[in-house]
């Protein structure tokens, strides 16, 4: 498991947030409809009203493990919300996650998920199974948070993408 501190996490992720943005336009300003271009002056068309992202950058050593899952916060050392516990609440709705290229330097890889969707599922799934079901499994960081490893879900990924490292 990757000790890094949450904030060397959050600095390598802030370091490709206008990367992020370069990615997600397409799925956020759309072509409007064809009334709205002759009638009203609309050119681009916001996809979503608002929109919450959430999105996490893993460094290109967490390949092997970036192709087959993804972590989120389970419990927080702090006693904050965790990621997982605002799924769960409905919070969010987008949850953009990428890898970088081997240098650091872009993205080589990245899902963008529906967190709407992902929250109503996981809630289900603890409706079925008891409120002891989680979506994958923990593991214990250094500093006493938890995280959950959580199995790539294709039902629930909008659109994803990578690049050719040479």
């Amino acid at each position: 498991m990757d000790t890094k501190t949450f904030n060397e996490s959050h600095a390598i992720s802030k370091k490709h947030e206008l990367e992020i943005i370069q990615k997600l336009a397409p799925y956020l300003i759309v072509p409007p409809p064809e009334n709205e271009d002759l009638n009203n002056n609309t050119d681009l068309w916001l996809a979503f009203q608002s929109c919450r992202i959430a999105y996490r950058v893993r460094e290109y050593n967490s390949l092997s493990y970036f192709m087959k899952d993804f972590t989120i916060r389970y419990r927080s050392a702090f006693g904050y919300a965790s990621e997982y516990d605002k799924i769960l609440a409905g919070h969010g709705d987008l949850f953009f996650y990428g890898l970088t290229t081997p240098d650091g330097s872009k993205l080589s890889r990245w899902v963008l998920y529906d967190l709407k969707r992902l929250g109503v599922h996981w809630n289900r799934q603890k409706e079925m199974h008891g409120i002891n079901w989680l979506p994958g499994t923990l593991k214990y960081n250094g500093d006493g948070s938890q995280f959950l490893t959580v199995n790539h879900m294709d039902d629930f990924i909008i659109t994803k993408g990578e690049i050719c490292i040479t």
